[in-house]
């Protein structure tokens, strides 16, 4: 039996969580981003989700935990980075704490690393190109893309409604499309969606913009809003990953969340999620919340 007794041998880790596929990149990017900063190799656990991203993104370079692994001291982070964080003793290899760590200031300074890490196969990019061809319905000369992610679904119900929030209107749609229109020229705008249909009543006709069909897979989804130039994104990690692998400009859904409440001040701290170089669109009817 292999035992280590040296625990400065031992990559640095982190804790598994039931994510899908936008929570496992953000779990992959913190161990990436914590690794950099602490001068540490790192290493995925046996049986771990964040294992899948590998048939799916063909540039992982953290390798599997070897079959004997101990966790030694574990390192508790929040919701974001802490000065502290960047010094983890060489004693403690096992990140645990926040479960579902999703800030940009766990691995933003190792942001053109992460897009590499973060390449698709090239089944995946051939697909998402072919989109963006079709979406030219008009054969536009050098169009630039804007991808616009769409949350719906569960998320009212299990997000929303449980933390106080509000739903992202035909405002932000309307603010976020005329704030690109007016920047850029020949402008093709795709919607991706968990729910298509409503965007095709209410987005397609009403603002003449491209929803795209429903693709194979999650990750073939995200390769056609990562192929972009621009992005629009409501809300939820899926449509973080879009916009910061496509890694132009950016417009998100701003101060949906009632302030000052425990999940706000603690687990989703609205400058620790979203970059200083995006651009967030406060609309009226955050004035419905009850502050």
């Amino acid at each position: 039996m292999l035992l280590f007794t040296d625990s400065k041998a031992l990559p640095l880790s982190i804790q598994c969580n039931k994510g899908r596929l936008g929570n496992q990149l953000c779990t992959y990017a913190t161990l990436y981003g914590l690794g950099h900063l602490n001068d540490q190799r790192s290493t995925v656990a046996l049986g771990c989700n964040i294992n899948k991203l590998k048939a799916e993104f063909r540039h992982l370079s953290i390798p599997r935990a070897p079959f004997l692994y101990f966790r030694w001291n574990p390192w508790s982070i929040l919701s974001y980075l802490r000065p502290v964080d960047a010094t983890i003793p060489p004693n403690s290899n096992f990140i645990n704490g926040f479960v579902y760590p999703c800030s940009y200031t766990f691995f933003d300074h190792v942001r053109e690393q992460i897009r590499q890490e973060f390449q698709f196969t090239e089944e995946v990019q051939l697909y998402a190109r072919q989109v963006l061809e079709k979406a030219n319905v008009h054969q536009l000369q050098n169009p630039t893309y804007v991808g616009i992610h769409v949350r719906r679904g569960d998320y009212k119900n299990r997000w929303l409604d449980i933390y106080k929030g509000l739903a992202v209107n035909m405002e932000f749609f309307q603010k976020a499309i005329e704030y690109f229109r007016n920047k850029y020229q020949s402008v093709i705008f795709l919607v991706v969606s968990d729910d298509r249909p409503w965007c095709v009543e209410n987005l397609s006709g009403p603002l003449g913009v491209y929803v795209t069909e429903k693709a194979s897979s999650p990750v073939h989804d995200l390769a056609v809003l990562a192929h972009c130039n621009h992005t629009v994104m409501t809300y939820g990690t899926y449509g973080f990953w879009g916009a910061y692998l496509a890694g132009g400009e950016v417009v998100y859904f701003d101060k949906f969340l009632k302030p000052n409440t425990s999940f706000v001040n603690n687990n989703f701290i609205f400058d620790k999620m979203y970059p200083p170089r995006w651009k967030g669109i406060v609309t009226t009817n955050v004035s419905l919340i009850d502050w």
